[in-house]
């Protein structure tokens, strides 16, 4: 175990929208138009449906989401698990299951 210090190093990324980074990735939203992600990974620390929001022209051609969500309002204001899976119920998807589930 490494030892926390104060001192830090900042890491700049870059930001892009999701139809960005398909299309540097060679995909497209649209069949007709490359490769169709089939999965869409998010790990956004409760900003899941702002990413979705910004992903909703490609979701069509997604078949499995995996995302992280909040049972408890831990990041103040950000959409809980039954916001989230509201959202895209809306949009033909299902929560298929709930990994990682601690129980006490």
């Amino acid at each position: 175990m490494q030892k926390f210090t104060s001192e830090t190093t900042a890491v700049h990324a870059p930001i892009r929208q999701s139809r960005e980074a398909a299309a540097r990735a060679g995909a497209s939203g649209t069949p007709a138009g490359g490769r169709t992600p089939e999965l869409l990974k998010l790990d956004v620390q409760g900003y899941e449906v702002w990413v979705l929001k910004g992903a909703e022209e490609s979701l069509p051609g997604i078949r499995v989401i995996l995302a992280e969500v909040n049972l408890l309002d831990l990041h103040k204001g950000v959409p809980l698990l039954h916001e989230t899976t509201g959202w895209l119920f809306q949009r033909g998807y299902v929560a298929y299951g709930i990994c990682g589930l601690k129980r006490a």
